[in-house]
């Protein structure tokens, strides 16, 4: 940011955790809002996502169980001026 000219820059992190009851939660997620995915889905065809959902699912079970699947994410929020 001051490289851009910010002024009085300052950072902080931010750290939340997404209780998520189930793969097929993470996968409609996925599906209904994230436009890469889409543009992804759309080249593969419905055999590619088939591959896709079920890699992922082996993924997501192998890490996380069966049970309650938990996400952290940290996001670096910066904030400055530009007077």
């Amino acid at each position: 940011m001051e490289a851009a000219r910010f002024k009085n820059v300052s950072t902080d992190y931010v750290t939340r955790k997404l209780c998520i009851d189930s793969f097929d939660e993470i996968w409609a997620m996925l599906t209904t809002g994230a436009p890469p995915v889409k543009m992804l889905f759309q080249k593969v065809g419905s055999d590619g996502i088939n591959k896709v959902r079920d890699a992922l699912a082996e993924i997501v079970n192998e890490k996380y169980g069966k049970g309650t699947i938990t996400l952290r994410n940290t996001a670096t929020v910066g904030v400055g001026s530009v007077k």
